[in-house]
């Protein structure tokens, strides 16, 4: 979302053969999640408040809870989003994340002296925390703001930007 617009995690679960999940995307981090013993999927929308409210760790426990199986057996794609190159945010938000992954250092300054923030570091240091192992998460590179070629970006374009659409099928 924008600048003052208030989004909401989201989490989305689908189960059984052929069912669909996906996420849309413009700079946030889109993660897709699935269990290869049940077969059941999971979408997630991590954008920095999502990251803050933990919706991480909520979809990784609903996946599991939902295929019945532990969470070492998840497996999780990261895919491109808006990198630490170019995620500048204001210290309260540096904050904000810190605070929400304790130990993790999730800020750098960058050329203006603003922090920039790695979405990715946050976001797998909260898979690997909620059990999933770390030789299981595949991150497709790519940084969104930057590479106006391949990827939309709202920090780049504004309300103008499309959005990408990150899915996963079930079965």
């Amino acid at each position: 979302g924008g600048p003052g617009r208030q989004r909401l995690p989201l989490v989305a679960l689908l189960a059984g053969q052929g069912a669909v999940v996906g996420v849309r995307t413009a700079d946030c981090v889109p993660l897709l999640m699935a269990d290869p013993e049940s077969r059941r999927v999971a979408a997630v929308h991590a954008g920095w408040r999502g990251v803050c409210a933990g919706v991480v760790g909520q979809g990784v426990r609903a996946l599991a809870q939902a295929a019945g199986a532990p969470v070492t057996r998840l497996v999780v794609a990261i895919f491109p989003h808006i990198r630490s190159c170019c995620f500048e945010v204001g210290p309260e938000v540096a904050a904000q994340l810190r605070a929400a992954v304790p130990g993790r250092s999730s800020a750098a300054p960058g050329p203006r002296g603003r922090p920039h923030v790695a979405l990715d570091g946050l976001v797998r240091a909260q898979l690997t925390a909620a059990g999933v192992a770390a030789e299981r998460i595949a991150d497709v590179d790519g940084c969104t703001a930057c590479d106006a070629t391949r990827f939309f970006s709202f920090r780049r374009d504004g309300r103008a930007s499309g959005r990408h659409l990150a899915v996963i099928m079930a079965g």
